[in-house]
């Protein structure tokens, strides 16, 4: 005697079949286009399905210009501030070698310059030994 087939089985079953029907219908249409696809050597497109894709690249255009000019920028503002660093450090050694030319300490020796945190607040040469 044939089992009978439960509720489950059958929605199953269904579910198989039209996913099998849709999916031979998704062929016969793909078969269809690629006999119907063009071959001239040289295809027209209207503006009206061109435009989109234009705006995009004039806009890809005009971000990247943006973004290189916005790197330039920041590139030559970099090199401001190492330049302006740099001369700092050198004005800061040379006002410290400066100082200490003034006081008379020993060059033959080292010093360390403590500079102090705040202002009025009194600034050190501490001896360095080479002990």
């Amino acid at each position: 005697m044939p089992k009978k087939k439960s509720n489950t089985e059958e929605n199953t079953q269904t579910l198989t079949e039209t996913v099998v029907n849709e999916t031979t219908e998704e062929t016969t249409e793909e078969t269809t286009e690629e006999s119907n696809s063009r071959t001239d050597s040289v295809i027209e497109i209207p503006w009206d399905k061109a435009r989109p894709i234009y705006e995009n690249k004039k806009s890809l255009v005009e971000l990247e210009d943006y973004f290189s000019s916005m790197l330039l920028s920041f590139e030559k503002r970099k090199i401001k501030i190492l330049n302006d660093i740099s001369t700092l450090e050198r004005n800061l050694y040379f006002s410290a070698e400066q100082l200490r030319e003034n006081m008379n300490i020993d060059a033959g020796l080292t010093y360390e310059l403590k500079i102090p945190d705040s202002p009025k607040e009194k600034a050190y040469f501490l001896r360095k030994d080479d002990q």
